[in-house]
């Protein structure tokens, strides 16, 4: 059954079965969520090291960024604009990285 934490696959991978629904899945949205590529480097570092250090998720931590993270065909960044909000989020992010 799939359910928040994807199709099971990393459950065998875990030490903690709650780390995944409580830690692992909020973690991945706000990597989500990142518009910036050394936004997502930095966080992305961030999570490795808690899910390695603090969580003790080693196994977790090296099977999801192998796959997913540390891969560019699957971290590529994109930005949806649609209507004049969305235009001017553009032409704010793109006056402030130039």
């Amino acid at each position: 059954m799939v359910g928040e934490t994807g199709c099971g696959e990393y459950q065998k991978h875990t030490n903690a079965k709650t780390f995944l629904s409580k830690v692992a899945a909020p973690d991945v949205v706000k990597l989500h969520r990142c518009i910036t590529e050394p936004m997502f480097s930095s966080l992305s570092k961030l999570v490795r090291q808690s899910w390695e250090e603090e969580y003790r998720e080693k196994k977790v931590a090296g099977v999801f960024f192998s796959q997913y993270v540390d891969m560019k065909h699957f971290n590529v960044l994109n930005c949806g604009a649609t209507g004049i909000l969305g235009w001017w989020v553009i032409i704010i992010l793109m006056s402030v990285l130039i």
